[in-house]
């Protein structure tokens, strides 16, 4: 629901859904092979598919809005494409590095579990990164303007332009009322951070 709410299309919602799948199958199926020659235990699985389905969908939400704004503005298909890949799949590309960086840099504490969990998802990243700069845009260039077929009613679709829709107005009221808006928030989140102080730890 908030991918259709925010790509405005049944289609573009579709895609970048699918394409993660098929990001999140292929990280599987290289786990298992990794699984052949390492010891991996069945909960890393789970949590590479939590990460790899997370990721997958971001990273196909930056590149799919980016490519939706270039045609509003009338650039062809292929130049869109291109210059998605080019923009916001580099972004995708130093994003997934970061992440499978972090994931790996769980082995520094030398707890087996940790590291194969740690491996497991950074293997998941690394196909949905791939899917995202390969798949996804060929798919793109397939669809061409058709990736705005199925849209949402008017009323419904995000308004690319600045100053308008609702977190233009939300701003808005942010902007005006600092002070209040930052007691209502205070009001909102402190009760939350009083467990904090009887949390018993087990293993950090």
């Amino acid at each position: 629901v908030i991918l259709l709410v925010a790509f405005g299309s049944i289609i573009a919602m579709g895609l970048s859904i699918g394409t993660a799948l098929f990001g999140l199958a292929a990280g599987v199926a290289l786990m298992l092979g990794v699984a052949s020659f390492a010891s991996i235990p069945t909960v890393a699985e789970t949590i590479a598919v939590m990460i790899g389905l997370g990721v997958g969908i971001d990273y196909a939400l930056f590149l799919i809005t980016r490519h939706q704004d270039n045609l509003r503005t009338g650039m062809p298909v292929v130049d869109s494409v291109a210059q998605t890949v080019a923009t916001s799949g580099s972004a995708v590309v130093f994003a997934g590095c970061t992440v499978v960086i972090a994931l790996l840099s769980l082995g520094v504490a030398q707890i087996p579990l940790v590291s194969a969990l740690g491996l497991a998802s950074a293997i998941a990243v690394v196909a949905a990164v791939l899917v995202a700069v390969t798949l996804l845009p060929a798919f793109l260039g397939l669809l061409g303007h058709g990736i705005m077929r199925l849209a949402l009613p008017r009323f419904l679709r995000p308004h690319r332009q600045h100053g308008l829709g609702m977190w233009a107005r939300w701003a808005g009221v942010v902007r005006r009322h600092p002070v209040v808006v930052t007691v209502v928030s205070l009001v909102a989140l402190v009760p939350l951070i009083i467990p904090v102080f009887s949390l018993e730890l087990g293993q950090e």
